[in-house]
């Protein structure tokens, strides 16, 4: 391998390093600006499916649209900008999707379903109250 070929080598690996530094650094600040929006406490992160599921340490002051409007700021400089969602639980033990083993167990009594709280939906920029509920009504 010539000189040229091995700078040429370093400076792609550099950039490929460069470049998902960034987008790593961008999902963290929107983890922080979401918590400071909506007084929310991410419990985990779903990077697959552009989904925070979390739950609240406090009653925003905001409207649903006004925290909408604020949340998908929050996403502008990161790959979930157009695709995101958020899972509002009352207690982090029931975060979770509805199949996950862990929390089948919680179906009992429609206790999960009861516990999930709102899905806030950044490509539709809505607001669903008691999702899991409103199918069996």
């Amino acid at each position: 391998m010539n000189s040229f070929q091995n700078k040429s080598n370093v400076i792609v690996i550099l950039f490929a390093l460069f470049s998902f530094s960034c987008k790593s650094n961008d999902l963290s600040a929107a983890s922080s600006c979401v918590e400071n929006v909506a007084a929310f406490e991410i419990v985990r992160v779903d990077d697959k499916n552009h989904r925070y599921f979390v739950i609240q340490e406090s009653k925003p002051s905001l409207s649903d649209k006004e925290v909408i409007k604020k949340l998908s700021a929050c996403f502008i400089k990161t790959d979930w900008s157009n695709d995101w969602s958020i899972s509002l639980f009352s207690e982090k033990e029931f975060a979770g999707y509805i199949d996950e083993p862990k929390i089948i167990p919680l179906h009992s009594d429609n206790q999960w379903a009861k516990a999930y709280l709102a899905e806030y939906n950044g490509s539709e920029s809505s607001v669903v109250k008691y999702p899991a509920l409103s199918n069996t009504h």
